[in-house]
């Protein structure tokens, strides 16, 4: 059986962490700059050359930075695998010191736990790019749908405070579509609110 690079990648925004090994030999460190995805990969290309283990092996815990790295990996011919951090062994002791070349350390061990064992990789499913466009775009709806609310709510509470009063049977009605705000018993009183034109109300 051909020899076979295996890689454990702590994945951050502003570095790649790696520990690289060969079978049972011990472990190596390397880090890049989180943008330096090329000049990893030419490296883990000539790491397995030079080791005569053509198979290279790498997995790394699914975060913010979504499935790029993946992308990019497996577009180069690397086999590439996500794991979800919830099934990883995450132990108190191993918090309490937790660096990232040991989290690049535990994520090797389940590498060679898969490629020499044939143990079962915690992997979560990579969607195609359709369905991550597609995905992003709803994120962001509602994204923007709590913003709304959000900013709402906090000139509704301002208003409140300053006493003024949204004209009741309209949109414009600080309770709601059509309602009448809590201060209407003191609308011929109250400062009106007036938007400029041109200028949607937020209610």
């Amino acid at each position: 059986m051909s020899k076979v690079t295996m890689i454990g990648c702590d994945l951050h925004d502003a570095s790649l962490v790696l520990r690289v090994a060969v079978g049972q030999e011990p472990s190596v460190g390397k880090r890049f700059v989180g943008s330096e995805v090329v000049e990893m990969i030419a490296w883990l290309k000539e790491f397995a050359r030079r080791h005569e283990a053509p198979r290279i092996v790498l997995a790394y815990e699914a975060s913010s930075r979504g499935f790029g790295l993946y992308d990019q990996l497996t577009e180069a011919g690397i086999e590439c695998y996500v794991l979800a951090p919830t099934h990883l062994p995450h132990t108190t002791h191993r918090r309490k010191n937790k660096t990232d070349d040991k989290d690049a350390q535990m994520l090797l061990d389940e590498v060679r736990g898969y490629v020499l064992a044939g143990r079962k990789l915690p992997t979560v499913g990579v969607p195609d790019l359709a369905t991550r466009d597609d995905r992003e775009a709803v994120r962001m709806r509602l994204e923007l749908g709590e913003q709304r609310t959000r900013i709402k709510n906090q000139i509704r509470h301002l208003a409140k405070r300053n006493g003024l009063c949204f004209r009741p049977g309209s949109r414009r009605a600080g309770s709601g579509r059509g309602g009448a705000c809590s201060g209407c018993a003191r609308w011929r009183q109250a400062p009106r609110v007036r938007w400029p034109r041109g200028h949607a109300s937020p209610y």
